[in-house]
């Protein structure tokens, strides 16, 4: 799951999910991610960098974040360049073993 801290920022299309690290999952490693980004005028990203999270789970947000495309912010009708904080979650998805058929 992903949290834009921003409200007027939102991606043009539905975000991929990033691809968990089979070494992560392996290893049980879940948590959140939290990057800052800048965001061109254009809806691209610019800068991304890691504030906190697993280290083993960051390469994976960032490859993924980098790939979204966000709706640009109008001031005074322009768009303009503008920062979000957004959070990548990594959960890993263990099966119900108790439901039956």
């Amino acid at each position: 799951t992903y949290a834009v801290e921003r409200e007027r920022i939102s991606t043009d299309v539905a975000p991929q999910p990033a691809s968990y690290p089979l070494l992560a999952q392996h290893m049980n490693v879940q948590g959140s991610v939290v990057l800052q980004a800048i965001i061109g005028s254009d809806g691209i990203i610019e800068d991304l960098r890691v504030v906190s999270g697993p280290t083993i789970l960051a390469a994976a947000a960032q490859q993924a974040v980098r790939e979204w495309r966000f709706k640009p912010i109008l001031q005074n009708g322009q768009p303009v360049e503008t920062k979000a904080r957004i959070t990548v979650n990594f959960t890993i998805k263990v099966a119900d073993s108790t439901k039956t058929s």
